[in-house]
């Protein structure tokens, strides 16, 4: 894939970086960029994104993009990536996203609240679903959703009075 070097320069932190360093890539004999773990479709549409200053992100790219535009410093192209993903968030997809947004967005992203308050708002159906699972590789999120459940639940219940005993019985006197 073709692209110039000074557009990537002027429009990429990381590329300037790059290009500005005493690494390979900064050799202007360096013709070539290898640019690895990376879809030609995903990569193709974050050059969109540095040429033109916005882009059509695909739901079928979202999330590689999202982690693209995170590796390659484009906080512009993160939020784009974010407002596709936040209206894909579903049942069948809440679990995948969720972890894009811990992993790649800002702290206290948007699109990680979103996604919380989607699966405690459908919590039923968002845990026996078997993509849920995928959640297992990230504890840390598991928690954080098991205490925002009981925030929820623990007023609920308290104010209801009808809170369990954590305190055992006791026990009636025979006199």
């Amino acid at each position: 894939m073709h692209a110039h070097r000074c557009i990537l320069t002027a429009r990429c932190e990381a590329f300037r970086g790059m290009f500005n360093s005493s690494m390979r890539e900064g050799s202007k004999a360096c013709q070539e960029v290898p640019i690895q773990e990376v879809s030609y479709g995903s990569f193709r549409c974050m050059l969109q994104y540095i040429y033109g200053g916005a882009v059509q992100v695909p739901d079928e790219l979202a999330v590689e993009l999202l982690g693209l535009a995170d590796r390659y410093l484009l906080d512009g192209l993160k939020m784009l990536c974010g407002f596709t993903l936040r209206s894909m968030v579903s049942v069948e997809t809440v679990a995948r996203i969720i972890q894009a947004a811990d992993r790649w967005d800002v702290p206290r992203s948007p699109l990680k609240q979103h996604c919380m308050s989607f699966i405690l708002a459908n919590y039923e159906q968002v845990v026996t679903h078997p993509v849920f699972e995928e959640l297992s590789s990230s504890p840390h999120l598991l928690l954080e959703i098991a205490r925002a459940a009981i925030r929820i639940l623990a007023p609920a219940t308290s104010c209801a009075g009808t809170a369990p005993s954590l305190r055992p019985a006791k026990r009636p006197r025979h006199v």
